[in-house]
């Protein structure tokens, strides 16, 4: 598969879910000792008010994506949508990032998976021949 502006979200969704993963499962260990839960969210909060341009990046690119694949295919711009509003929520509720990972899984998925299905133009000299 060929990486496009279409599916470059995606790619930043992978690496975010696994950067906002280990932000997770370090500020749960940061408040092992005294263990509450909202502890752990105003930890997050805490670090988010540092990191909120990692997501905003994140939207940038979603966005882009949406522009590019308006008339292409409806699961891109349903994974797009999806993204932009998981992104939004790292931003504004970092406390409930469980619920966001889940939804840059999906967006993830949605994206890849109606990129498959795009069917691609042929160009002349590609090295592909049409049916």
């Amino acid at each position: 598969m060929k990486l496009s502006l279409i599916k470059l979200p995606a790619l930043y969704s992978i690496f975010f879910i696994f950067y906002r993963a280990l932000e997770l499962i370090g500020a749960l260990v940061m408040n092992l000792k005294a263990f509450s839960l909202p502890a752990v969210g105003a930890t997050l909060m805490q670090w988010e008010s540092y990191l909120w341009y990692i997501a905003a990046f994140g939207i940038i690119l979603h966005l882009i994506s949406v522009a590019r694949s308006l008339n292409d295919n409806n699961r891109i711009a349903y994974g797009n949508t999806l993204g932009i509003c998981a992104f939004i929520a790292d931003i504004l509720i970092p406390n409930y990032s469980i619920f966001a990972l889940i939804g840059h899984v999906f967006a993830t998925r949605l994206i890849l998976t109606g990129a498959n299905n795009t069917i691609e133009p042929v160009s002349e000299g590609s090295g592909r021949h049409a049916l």
